[in-house]
C-alpha cells in the first residue's frame, strides 16, 4: 500500500512540475493454450434448451392448458397473460408450446370481443 501511495505521489509531483514520469513497465501477456493435463478439451456442448419466445408471441402452458401471451422473461421463465386480459402468471420455458394458427386466431377472436364488450 506504500508503495501504492508513493508511487501516486511520484505521479502527482511530476505532473505539477510539468515533467513527464518514468513510464511503468506493463505486465507481459502470455497466451495459454486451452488444453490441460489430460491433452485438449472436448468442445463444450451447444444447448438444446428451447428458445426463449419472443414478447407478444402466444403460446400455450401445458401444464394449466392456458393460451398466454409472452409479457417478458427472466431467464428460464416466461411472464404470460390471458389475451384478453387479466392477470398474468410466470411458467418455466420448457413447458410451454407453440399455439397452433387456430389457437391464434381463436385468441385474436377473444381479444376483439372483449374490447367490443368493454369498450376499450
Amino acid at each position: 500500500m506504500k508503495e501504492r501511495i508513493a508511487r501516486l505521489l511520484g505521479w502527482t509531483r511530476a505532473l505539477s512540475a510539468g515533467i513527464a514520469p518514468a513510464p511503468q513497465p506493463q505486465p507481459a501477456i502470455i497466451p495459454l493454450p486451452h488444453t490441460s493435463a489430460s491433452g485438449p478439451q472436448p468442445p463444450a456442448p451447444e444447448c438444446t434448451c428451447p428458445p426463449t419466445p419472443p414478447p407478444g408471441a402466444f403460446v400455450v402452458d401445458m401444464r394449466l392448458g392456458r393460451l398466454g401471451q409472452v409479457v417478458g422473461h427472466e431467464g428460464s421463465r416466461l411472464r404470460l397473460r390471458p389475451p384478453a386480459g387479466g392477470p398474468a402468471w410466470e411458467v418455466e420455458r420448457d413447458v410451454v408450446r407453440a399455439v397452433t394458427d387456430a389457437e391464434r386466431l381463436s385468441a385474436k377472436v377473444r381479444v376483439v370481443n372483449a374490447r367490443g364488450r368493454w369498450g376499450k
